[in-house]
C-alpha cells in the first residue's frame, strides 16, 4: 500500500520530488492538495527542500509551519504510517511532512524510544510551559495594571517599590523580557 510518486519540479533544473503515502490510510484530499500544489508550481529551479517548504505553503505569511522538516528516516516513516503525506527532494537529506499539527510542534520523537506513562507526561509538561509562556506575560499585566485588589497588599506595595527605579512601563519591559528570551 505504500505509493511512491515522482515527479520533477523546475523548468531548468527538472528535480526530482517523492510524494510517499499509504494508500489505504492517508486521506486522499490531503495527497490531491499535495500533488496539485507541487505540480503547479512555476518555478525555474528547486535547489533544496527548503524551497519548497515555502512555495508548498498556502499562507507565505504565517509564521506557523504548515508542513514539518526532518533528516530522520524513522520520523519520515512513522509519519507515513500515521497517515501524512511525506515529500522527499532528490539531492536534500530533508524531507517534509504534511500536515504539520499543533501537537507534531510539542512532539519530540524521542518520546517514542521510551515507557509511553513517561512520554505523555513529558508532552503535558511541553503543553503546560506552552500556555505558560503565552499566558503569563499577559497575566502579569493584568494583575498589576488593572486588578490590584488580587494581589496581597505586601506583595502590591513590594512590587510598587521596586517598579519605582524603573524608567519604562510594564508593557515595554515584558516585550523587552520576551525578546531578551528569544
Amino acid at each position: 500500500n505504500l505509493i511512491i510518486e515522482e515527479t520533477s519540479v523546475g523548468k531548468i533544473s527538472k528535480t526530482k520530488v517523492a510524494i510517499c503515502y499509504l494508500n489505504d490510510i492517508t486521506n486522499s484530499d490531503l495527497v490531491a492538495e499535495v500533488k496539485y500544489r507541487i505540480n503547479n508550481l512555476d518555478i525555474d529551479y528547486i535547489i533544496a527542500s527548503g524551497q519548497l517548504e515555502d512555495l508548498l505553503k498556502q499562507n507565505s505569511k504565517s509564521s506557523i509551519p504548515e508542513l514539518l522538516t526532518t533528516e530522520r528516516p524513522d520520523r519520515a516513516a512513522s509519519s507515513i504510517l500515521d497517515g501524512k503525506v511525506v515529500v522527499i527532494v532528490n539531492g536534500t537529506p530533508i524531507a517534509l511532512i504534511a500536515p504539520c499539527t499543533f501537537f507534531d510542534l510539542l512532539e519530540s520523537f524521542e518520546d517514542h524510544n521510551i515507557n509511553y506513562r513517561f512520554a505523555n507526561l513529558i508532552k503535558f509538561v511541553r503543553l503546560l510551559a506552552c500556555f505558560i509562556t503565552v499566558l503569563l506575560p499577559g497575566l502579569y499585566i493584568a494583575i498589576t495594571n488593572f486588578h490590584e485588589e488580587l494581589i496581597p497588599t505586601e506583595l502590591l506595595f513590594s512590587i510598587v517599590s521596586s517598579r519605582q527605579a524603573v524608567p519604562i512601563t510594564i508593557e515595554l519591559e515584558i516585550v523587552l523580557m520576551e525578546i531578551a528570551f528569544e
